[in-house]
């Protein structure tokens, strides 16, 4: 599409196609500026209010070990810790930065396209604008979670194209240039990870007289930090229990779901209607096979058509679809999620590369494009209103059968004090998948503050058996037996999560909570102890402290411990009484009963 006429136009100087790619992107930002009013869906609560790790101290340290949410993504953190720093977690900044960061990739995007095909500027623009404003790319750009998409593809792009300038020149800078860039993809997304193979197949297309062994060795770092993120990526996955193994999906089944979504991507490009948050991909349905089986036909059948039709140039825009498709795929399958529209954001690049391969299209076929290009923008405008919260989001599949959307309006329901409402999702998302163990672990929460503390045992159990490994469930269970007076069940349940996770500090303190209760205060002495050595700022353990070594008699210890409480939250007020009361006497006088009925109680 659009190639070149001339000499005159293909030598136009810098300016005018760099005027192109501003438009493209500014374009790119008016028409995803309405996202702007956005609030969090999603998973957007767990990452910014949740998990509040990346806003404390030692953050350098978590996020370089951080696995929340089956993400590796230190850079992701470290770019919501700036930004914290300008507008706190008022949701506006961050899409706004998603925006921009989009707009920029727009931008990159024009630039690489031009550099691939030598096209004129505005068919360049044009294929610029259908990857940019199709409204696939909603999900990445609407929601802030998935910052990472827009994130690590700017690293991406600055990595090929200043790999395509070391090419050009052999200029050292923008080799490394490329390597820095790629390490900063890699630490945004892990799907990065076939940055290597676009390398390859862009330094083949540019120089291909090159030697092979000296082609490689200049990929090779590139190769070893993305199988170094691989494995991380893989680690996260199995940390969070979403890695999917081949009990799970066989290796048939995973051919099956490749050849599904290899179709599914180009369909969704061409025809972008019915777009949703999650699609519904049951391996067990009797139409999965017949499906896999006909993607399968459709691709052999049009890279026949491509090879008779002689299409060369129209090869490396596949070439790079098929390679940025890859760690989606389904064929290494490590997420909850087959197919999704953010995974589109990279691959999708090809996709306009093959368009504009295709050659200049008659004065009808621009017109048309044109229509088409704002036909995308009006679909992309309404794709974002969709986006504004998780009831407009998730109440359009509420009939649906996918389990994800009544598990999503559920919690919805709860953070608006709608607990009948809640209910009622979750159970409903649990007719649709008896093993979906997060629905189980919120409806066990859900129903153990409504006073259902026999529903909510029974979900909590289930939890626990779906996920042997989780803590979290473990933990609340703990707490629920001990408060119905099982008390053996509830440190059966709390050793069992300080063995999977020893430094668990909140396990730890329900245990020597309850060991001090139950007046086994030497246990509870040595707990609380292991607690403050690795939190020494944590003033309800020293309150706690300080009252189990006052029931054992020990004022003077107590006192400190009161005192050092004090010091670290001056307003506690049950410390400060404890403290006078202790002044006041001569010696500790225990109330009768355990310490739950007493005055003076550990901080639960």
């Amino acid at each position: 599409m659009f190639r070149d006429r001339g000499p005159k136009r293909a030598s136009g100087g810098k300016r005018g196609p760099a005027r192109w790619g501003i438009l493209a992107c500014l374009l790119a930002v008016l028409i995803f500026l309405p996202s702007l009013s956005g609030g969090l869906v999603w998973e957007d609560r767990l990452n910014l209010l949740e998990t509040s790790q990346w806003r404390g101290e030692g953050f350098t340290a978590w996020s370089l070990r951080s696995f929340t949410a089956g993400d590796y993504k230190p850079l992701v953190w470290l770019g919501y810790r700036l930004e914290a720093a300008f507008w706190g977690l008022n949701p506006v900044g961050y899409h706004l930065s998603n925006v921009f960061l989009h707009g920029l990739n727009v931008l990159l995007v024009y630039f690489l396209l031009r550099s691939l095909t030598g096209a004129a500027p505005a068919g360049v623009l044009a294929g610029a604008l259908f990857w940019g404003i199709h409204p696939l790319r909603v999900e990445s750009v609407a929601w802030i979670t998935e910052r990472k998409d827009v994130q690590f593809c700017f690293f991406y792009l600055v990595c090929l194209l200043a790999y395509l300038r070391f090419q050009k020149n052999r200029r050292w800078a923008w080799y490394w240039l490329g390597l820095v860039a790629a390490l900063a993809a890699l630490l945004s997304k892990a799907m990065a990870v076939s940055l290597p193979l676009l390398l390859l197949l862009l330094g083949y297309r540019h120089s291909p007289d090159q030697s092979r062994k000296k082609r490689w060795l200049e990929v090779l770092p590139f190769l070893l930090s993305a199988f170094a993120a691989g494995v991380l990526a893989l680690v996260a996955q199995a940390d969070s229990g979403a890695l999917t193994g081949l009990e799970q999906l066989n290796p048939g089944e995973r051919l099956i779901l490749a050849g599904i979504s290899l179709v599914f991507y180009p369909l969704k490009t061409l025809f972008p209607i019915g777009l949703e948050p999650v699609y519904g991909l049951d391996p067990s349905s009797s139409l999965f096979i017949p499906a896999g089986l006909a993607a399968w036909a459709a691709i052999l059948a049009g890279l026949i058509l491509l090879r008779r039709r002689g299409r060369k140039a129209a090869r490396p825009g596949w070439a790079w679809y098929f390679l940025a498709w890859l760690p989606v795929s389904g064929l290494f399958r490590t997420g909850l999620t087959a197919l999704a529209d953010r995974f589109s954001y990279l691959p999708a690049i090809g996709l306009s590369w093959f368009a504009l391969s295709l050659g200049r299209p008659s004065r009808t076929g621009r017109w048309f494009l044109a229509a088409a290009l704002a036909g995308l923008a009006g679909l992309t405008l309404l794709q974002e209103g969709r986006w504004r919260d998780n009831l407009s989001l998730w109440g359009p599949m509420a009939a649906d059968a996918h389990p994800v959307p009544l598990y999503n309006l559920g919690n919805e329901w709860s953070r608006r004090g709608r607990p009948l409402q809640a209910v009622s999702f979750y159970r409903a998302a649990l007719e649709r998948d008896c093993g979906y163990y997060s629905a189980h672990y919120n409806l066990a929460n859900l129903l153990e503050r409504e006073g259902d503390s026999a529903g909510a045992e029974r979900h909590y159990r289930s939890a626990i058996v779906l996920r042997p490994g989780t803590v979290e469930a473990r933990i609340n269970l703990g707490n629920l037996l001990f408060r119905i007076g099982d008390t053996s069940g509830a440190l059966e349940q709390l050793w069992s999560a300080l063995e999977i996770e020893p430094a668990r500090l909140s396990a730890r303190m329900n245990l020597a909570n309850i060991l001090a209760s139950l007046g086994r205060f030497e246990e509870a002495l040595r707990e609380y102890e292991t607690v403050l050595c690795r939190d020494p700022g944590s003033a309800e353990a020293w309150f706690n402290l300080g009252y189990t070594l006052e029931r054992c008699g020990r004022p003077d210890a107590a006192a400190a411990s009161y005192e050092r409480a004090l010091e670290l939250e001056p307003s506690t007020a049950r410390a400060r009484k404890n403290l006078e009361l202790l002044r006041k006497s001569e010696r500790m006088m225990p109330a009768p009963g355990n310490a739950r009925g007493s005055r003076r109680t550990p901080a639960n």
